[in-house]
């Protein structure tokens, strides 16, 4: 089929509002084929050599204290961490665009005023 053609058939379809993108260097068929299926093999293998080097990590790092210790530092801090940047990051007020599918916010601020400033100075 002709891109011309082609092209049309998707505006009447899609709308006047899409796009597209050419790889001229992807694979025929075939070729992703025979890689799909080596992708399988060695995914099969990595998945092995994966499970066999956390049941090995595990024996050795559960007798370690030195590492226990750690971890339950890095536990603690990690949820400390999460909790504060989820309260750095909530205002009071979100003003955006509701795109349909999206909602683009423009501002967020604790006040009125706070808004239409961010809003100003981003225009």
């Amino acid at each position: 089929m002709e891109r011309a053609v082609a092209h049309k058939q998707i505006t009447k379809i899609l709308g006047k509002k899409w796009g597209w993108h050419m790889n001229k260097g992807a694979p025929g068929a075939e070729k992703r084929q025979e890689a799909y299926l080596l992708f399988k093999k060695v995914s099969d293998r990595r998945e092995e050599f994966g499970k066999a080097m956390q049941a090995r990590s595990a024996e050795l790092l559960a007798a370690d204290p030195e590492y226990q210790r750690l971890l339950a530092g890095y536990s603690l801090a990690r949820k400390e961490a999460e909790h504060l940047s989820g309260l750095s990051r909530h205002y009071k007020i979100t003003v955006g665009r509701d795109e349909g599918l999206f909602f683009h916010i423009k501002a967020e601020g604790d006040s009125w005023e706070e808004i239409i400033k961010k809003l100003k100075e981003r225009r």
